[in-house]
């Protein structure tokens, strides 16, 4: 794509030294539907920049309008953390935001004032440290039966409900009765290849359904939150990951070597479950989050 120009959002006042944040956008102007696509309210899950900056240096070719956020929370995002150390709030929990309130809740408020004219509006989110996610669009139960069609049309199996979360950016679209979705794949501060390039197709595929909804026809069963499953590590050790089997099923989630004498040891469930999201590997403590699975 070579039509996009950069523009800025200038919050003034932000630091407590006075000075402006600067949040910086991309337009790409078309006839088509008006769509938005927003990365990194966390400022540790910057994987989605990278997906979005493929996909800008891609050959696909459309006539939708474009307004793109590779970096919706900057702040956050210059000490590489979920939250901005100046009012340390969670971006995705201060929608649509205040003109004066927190630094957290007016970065909200500006860039909402520009994406609510959009019809539909793509939210990235990557997994925590250490964390690898399959492919997930997640959904409150309000827009789940207009966005089910979509989850299967973009490639993802799970589909999961969110019942206990307020004042995100979807719910916020979806109140003034957008189509919007947040999706969660990879790690936030890991860079892979592979869901790289799932996440450039799954934002082409995205615009396509809003340029044609009626391609997406075949319906995806959806996950409630509650059901899905925390694996810990059993103890300390070096974890390696069955990360073949991550969005697939298997009982087993990787082995364990023991530093102190060298032993493997497989870490496996009682019977098959699918994989939501999987440690990456490495040096483990006991109690650890390794795995997210469900029935």
């Amino acid at each position: 794509m070579d039509n996009w120009s950069t523009k800025k959002l200038i919050i003034e006042n932000a630091r407590p030294d006075g000075e402006s944040l600067v949040i910086p956008y991309i337009k790409i102007k078309g006839t088509g539907p008006k769509i938005a696509i927003v990365g990194t309210q966390h400022g540790d899950e910057f994987f989605s920049i990278a997906i979005i900056n493929k996909f800008l240096k891609s050959n696909f070719s459309t006539d939708a309008d474009l307004t793109i956020f590779p970096l919706a929370n900057p702040s956050a995002f210059n000490i590489s953390n979920r939250r901005s150390p100046i009012d340390n709030q969670d971006m995705n929990r201060n929608w649509s935001g205040k003109k004066e309130g927190t630094l957290t809740s007016r970065m909200c408020y500006q860039i909402f004032r520009i994406i609510k004219n959009c019809d539909y509006v793509l939210d990235l989110h990557n997994a925590n440290k250490n964390i690898r996610d399959a492919p997930q669009l997640r959904v409150h139960e309000s827009n789940r039966e207009k966005t089910q069609n979509l989850c299967k049309y973009l490639g993802i199996d799970f589909f999961i409900n969110h019942s206990d979360v307020r004042h995100t950016l979807v719910e916020e679209m979806q109140k003034l009765n957008k189509t919007a979705v947040c999706i969660e794949i990879g790690e936030g501060k890991r860079i892979d290849s592979f869901y790289l390039n799932k996440g450039v197709q799954i934002i082409k595929k995205f615009i396509l359904y809003a340029t044609d909804p009626t391609v997406a026809r075949t319906k995806t069963k959806h996950i409630d939150e509650e059901t899905i499953k925390k694996i810990h590590a059993p103890k300390s050790g070096i974890f390696i990951p069955n990360e073949k089997f991550l969005g697939e099923k298997t009982k087993i989630m990787g082995t364990f070597i023991n530093i102190a004498d060298l032993k493997d040891e497989k870490i496996t469930l009682k019977k098959d479950h699918k994989v939501l999201s999987l440690c990456v590997g490495g040096v483990v403590s006991k109690g650890d989050l390794i795995a997210r699975v469900v029935e």
